[in-house]
């Protein structure tokens, strides 16, 4: 698996690419630029947010079905960050052999360290 982070300008830049004769998921690129962080209070609850702008490029020789995919953003020390709310198009639907598709995901935490989050990672879901 070749994984490389890019920091330019406070935008985090990721490309993820996994061969499919070493790892069971597809051969794909994943291209994430932060976009918003935040929090949400409703009075009783509250957490913390960071969302992404995503680009998904297969770059095998096989579809994808993009419901097999999970998502999970990952800070300096390992901690991971469960997805809460992602663009359909991520999510759903087939992406063709060399095609891309565009879209948006968003993490969130019980307290800021969902902030420190710069690597997203695409992996097939558990079964």
């Amino acid at each position: 698996m070749n994984i490389r982070l890019i920091l330019a300008g406070g935008a985090c830049l990721v490309a993820l690419g996994v061969s499919a004769q070493n790892s069971p998921a597809p051969s794909i690129l994943l291209h994430s630029v932060q976009k918003d962080q935040g929090s949400v209070w409703t009075g009783t609850v509250s957490y913390y947010f960071k969302s992404f702008d995503a680009v998904l490029v297969n770059t095998g020789k096989e579809d994808i079905d993009l419901s097999t995919l999970c998502f999970k953003a990952y800070d300096a020390k390992g901690q991971a960050y469960a997805v809460d709310a992602m663009d359909e198009a991520l999510a759903q639907g087939t992406l063709k052999a060399s095609a891309s598709v565009k879209g948006f995901y968003q993490f969130s935490g019980q307290d800021d360290g969902v902030y420190g989050a710069s690597l997203v990672k695409a992996q097939p879901c558990p079964r």
